[in-house]
């Protein structure tokens, strides 16, 4: 299978956790507006995280060993403190709700482990 073709496929995954989680907290919550909000910026967020990542390891894949891994975990710490820092964010700003927030940090993650079981066996993973 092609990087183009699964690039776009979890496109489409990404979209669609993205889209539950905020179909979940208007059905579930109260207050809808920073349910979406939280979602969003947790999401955008986690985007931009996991384009930093992408970039962090084509980068480090063309450095010395001893460089690259002190480079890769710099990086690391980086977007660990920036994901504190969201959440931080998050509990203060009344504008968006946390757990929203949080789950839209993982959404990528949960869009990888969704494609993952619906796509396993299939020979094309």
């Amino acid at each position: 299978m092609n990087d183009k073709y699964l690039l776009k496929l979890l496109r489409y995954f990404i979209i669609f956790v993205i889209f539950s989680i905020i179909l979940i907290g208007v059905f579930f919550t109260k207050e809808k507006i920073p349910w979406i909000l939280g979602t969003l910026f947790g999401s955008v967020n986690a985007i931009i995280l996991f384009l930093d990542l992408k970039r962090t390891m084509e980068l480090a894949v063309e450095m010395e060993p001893k460089r690259a891994e002190s480079y890769a975990f710099s990086k690391y710490m980086f977007r660990f403190l920036l994901t504190a820092i969201i959440i931080y964010v998050s509990i203060k700003v009344k504008y968006f709700n946390v757990i929203s927030t949080v789950l839209g940090l993982t959404s990528i993650k949960m869009a990888i482990l969704l494609r993952g079981i619906i796509y396993r066996g299939k020979g094309d993973s």
